[in-house]
């Protein structure tokens, strides 16, 4: 029983950290229509779809 508790922790886990990198992916998909900060929000995107691990 002990191990279905962890995995539901862990989805939960999943899930919240994945909400705020899909968050703060969106806010960087909107700065890249400004040229000055493209760069910049390319890299968060990048990095923010990356952090999102599926198992």
């Amino acid at each position: 029983m002990s191990d279905f508790n962890d995995l539901d922790d862990l989805l939960e886990d999943f899930k919240s950290e994945s909400q705020e990198s899909l968050e703060a992916c969106e806010v960087a998909l909107l700065k890249t229509e400004n040229p000055d900060e493209f760069p910049e929000a390319y890299q968060t995107v990048f990095r923010s779809f990356h952090s999102v691990n599926f198992f």
